[in-house]
């Protein structure tokens, strides 16, 4: 990397500008923006510039812009989708809780779950298919009763889908609960090689609140809340049921990456009972950098990111040159570092008020 302006670096610090890509841009207008200001890499933070990146790669890379994604925006829609990457689990066995769609034809097996549910101990959840941030988008139900409610306010009481509704259109799951843990495990592909990962177990008690203390997330250094901001934790190696946790882990993102030849950034979350025998569930994929990503400040995931997309930018991506000199080594960053997940070291609006129209746009 090179700083071609030293007089705006040292003017501007840190800050730096972050913008989505426009819904519906021509790429053209993206490739003579990336020409006349010399920008040969880009690197997408959302789902949807990943999608658009993917879908538009072959003309970037044509053009000797190379975005870090996947070739195929398929990937993106498979795993952002609750009821798709369920179904992608499923055929790649990888261990989730066990989910239905909400449609007509699968009413009586909702209900069912649910009442298998309540008789084992456990809740089932009720999900909207995407856009779910923060616990937006779920509802946790104890009951039948509290399962048709929560039903008929996700639905907006409209009810069930089609029974021949395609996978992509589904919009709600009912997902049997899950007791344990939650663990994230943030990581770095190149064409379906796991290049680094970072694995670490989230703070209970701060789990449930996320929708209530987003603001003091937001506003971190400047926040009142007495209470611990921290949101994840290192594993204790030495804890054979915090190894199990990591080796399960690193073994399922490799698996991912394989069966999607995946490239970029992915983040999971997972979740697992507490005991050293115990099977590791896929809880949700964000194809995506996490919001939790500052927990690896100093890891050295960055610095692994970085590395591959320069070595893709200067060697045209040949393949076998980034794997020998970068990708072809799986490192677990996680191993030999210290979370720094805590809100209170951070400031994301502070971040942004020295250029409030990038909040705007």
């Amino acid at each position: 990397m090179k700083c071609i302006d030293k007089k705006r670096l040292a003017k501007e610090g840190k800050y730096y500008h972050l913008k989505s890509i426009r819904e519906g841009l021509d790429v053209g207008i993206l490739i003579n923006f990336c020409k006349k200001n010399g920008i040969r890499a880009i690197v997408p933070t959302s789902v949807a510039d990943e999608i658009y990146l993917a879908k538009h790669k072959k003309d970037l890379t044509h053009n000797g812009i190379y975005p870090f994604c996947c070739d195929d925006e398929q990937a993106y829609i498979t795993l952002d989708h609750k009821w798709l990457s369920y179904q992608f689990c499923v055929k790649n066995g990888i261990a989730q809780a066990e989910t239905l769609p909400y449609r007509t034809d699968t009413v009586d097996e909702c209900r069912a779950l649910v009442a298998k549910a309540v008789a084992m101990g456990k809740p089932c959840f009720v999900k909207e298919c995407f856009d779910t941030l923060g616990g937006d988008g779920v509802i946790k139900v104890d009951d039948i009763e509290e399962l048709d409610d929560a039903l008929d306010r996700i639905t907006k009481g409209k009810g069930p889908q089609p029974a021949d509704t395609p996978g992509v259109d589904q919009h709600i799951i009912v997902q049997m609960g899950h007791p344990g843990r939650i663990s994230c495990c943030h990581n770095v592909f190149y064409k379906g090689n796991l290049v680094s990962c970072y694995v670490t177990k989230e703070n209970e008690g701060i789990i449930d609140k996320l929708g209530e203390l987003r603001l003091d997330m937001a506003i971190g250094t400047w926040s009142q809340y007495k209470g611990d901001l921290s949101t994840s934790f290192k594993l204790d190696l030495d804890d054979p049921s915090d190894r199990n946790l990591r080796d399960q882990a690193v073994n399922v993102m490799k698996k991912v990456g394989k069966a999607l030849n995946w490239t970029g950034m992915m983040e999971v979350e997972f979740i697992i009972e507490r005991h050293a025998e115990a099977t590791l569930n896929v809880l949700e994929f964000n194809p995506r950098f996490s919001g939790a990503c500052h927990s690896y400040v100093g890891a050295g995931m960055v610095q692994d990111y970085m590395h591959v997309l320069g070595l893709i930018v200067t060697t045209g991506d040949d393949t076998e040159k980034v794997m020998s000199e970068k990708a072809g080594v799986t490192h677990v960053r996680s191993d030999t570092h210290v979370p720094k997940s805590d809100f209170k070291d951070y400031n994301a609006v502070k971040f942004y008020l020295p250029q409030p129209l990038t909040m705007l746009n």
